[in-house]
């Protein structure tokens, strides 16, 4: 039996038997519970912490045992849930948090207009935390996911549980999709991110750019499609590439937070762009805190932005919004993409579905700083 049917079947004995335990002091030890019901201790804590979510339980603050709220004649119908995991800790990025908390509240909009609790979890930066995550969420008792999944090395994706485990309930990715996903998904359009932002450099005068992006390894296809994209424009305005243009952030760089580590790679990546025979003249950044690091290595260099050196950010993060000298930037509707993804999810619950389909939402460029 898996964790998840255990952990239900055990919060169903729990309410048939909460009769006999009405006063705290007769509360059963952990131990006794795992010997009753024969499972677990993380089956039983589960159990009772689903309980106490859904209002028949509440804990007694340093002492042992609950005070019974409800029984299971009085027990209302079962309360519908979604959960949401998100790539990281909301805390862990002040920069990233808005986006993430847009997404969030999307979701949130359309579950809650439907009758829908949303439980969130966190991956922590780890695949092993990811399927963790959503373990939780499926003990806890949710009856679909949407998920935010984590690049994959090769041999993660090999063994993606998004690929070859049956979670039980409809999931709706949100972000990007591993090869071979079963599974319904919201994206943005990538390709046309790069497309666009390099036509629209090239159409400025701007015969030479440089491009901040990942390693091809962990898989993450959203980069991958950038710079699909920013390839296209090249061949579709007649001009050849020079891959020296392109340059990778080893994947120990974090994003979205200043570090040492970060500028460091990017003054290293400004050096060798301006060693070059022939340097760029527009730089496309990963995101808007990449472009504002590009632009302070460039001015602490002697150059003029956008004059001498042009800067493309992305994601339009806040940070980048009263940033002097303004630069111009993607402007992604994370709000919507929320939205998209809760009402694909709920779509497939009310008919009983899953067809996989993808949401693709466009992106527009916002040229801030462009007269």
């Amino acid at each position: 039996m898996s964790s998840t049917s255990a952990c239900i079947r055990v919060k169903e004995q729990l309410l048939r038997d909460l009769s006999a335990w009405s006063e705290p002091a007769s509360w059963p030890t952990e131990s006794e519970l795992r010997e009753r019901y024969q499972v677990s201790r993380p089956t039983i804590s589960k159990a009772l912490t689903a309980l106490v979510a859904e209002g028949v339980l509440a804990r007694i603050p340093g002492r042992r045992g609950f005070v019974v709220l409800r029984h299971a004649a009085e027990t209302p119908a079962p309360v519908l849930r979604v959960g949401h995991v998100t790539p990281a800790d909301l805390s862990g990025s002040r920069a990233l948090f808005p986006l993430l908390q847009q997404t969030a509240q999307g979701i949130q909009l359309v579950a809650e207009r439907q009758g829908y609790r949303l439980l969130s979890g966190t991956s922590g930066l780890s695949l092993a935390g990811e399927r963790a995550a959503v373990q939780d969420l499926l003990d806890a008792g949710v009856q679909g996911l949407v998920i935010a999944p984590l690049p994959r090395s090769t041999d993660e994706a090999l063994r993606d549980y998004l690929i070859h485990e049956d979670l039980g309930v409809p999931v709706v990715l949100t972000g990007w999709i591993p090869q071979e996903s079963p599974h319904s998904a919201a994206i943005f359009d990538n390709w046309h991110l790069g497309y666009d932002v390099t036509s629209w450099l090239l159409t400025q005068g701007h015969a030479r750019i440089g491009l901040v992006t990942r390693p091809q390894e962990p898989y993450y296809e959203p980069l991958r499609e950038r710079l699909r994209g920013y390839k296209d424009a090249h061949k579709d305005h007649g001009l050849a590439l020079d891959p020296d243009l392109v340059r990778p952030l080893p994947p120990a760089v974090r994003l979205s937070e200043r570090s040492t580590c970060l500028s460091s790679t990017l003054h290293t990546l400004v050096e060798r762009w301006l060693a070059l025979p022939k340097p760029p003249t527009a730089l496309i950044a990963l995101e808007d805190l990449v472009a504002i690091e590009l632009i302070e290595l460039l001015q602490r260099r002697g150059l003029r932005v956008p004059e001498d050196m042009a800067v493309f950010g992305f994601d339009n993060l806040e940070l980048g919004r009263h940033f002097q000298p303004a630069f111009p930037t993607t402007q992604p509707d994370f709000l919507r993409l929320g939205e998209l993804a809760c009402t694909a999810l709920l779509n497939q619950l009310a008919s009983g579905r899953a067809i996989p389909r993808t949401y693709i939402l466009p992106v527009p460029l916002l040229l801030r700083g462009v007269v």
